[in-house]
């Protein structure tokens, strides 16, 4: 435990520090995008599958609610 609070003593003194933030941000920020265009692009793929669905359906006069 010791060995731990030296370590991140050290790295709160050192000026490296600000740059592994600023890496961790832009990690962060990029991870939160993922997020978004995943969400996005399944969103997408429902639609199209819907779409796909109600156009089977339309010669046999079915409609999914």
């Amino acid at each position: 435990m010791k060995r731990f609070l030296n370590a991140f003593k050290s790295f709160i003194k050192d000026d490296n520090g600000f740059e592994f933030l600023q890496l961790a941000i832009v990690i962060i920020i990029v991870a939160g995008l993922a997020v978004v265009v995943y969400a996005i692009a399944d969103n997408a793929k429902a639609k199209l599958e819907q779409a796909g669905d109600d156009i089977l359906n339309m010669g046999s006069g079915q409609t999914n609610p």
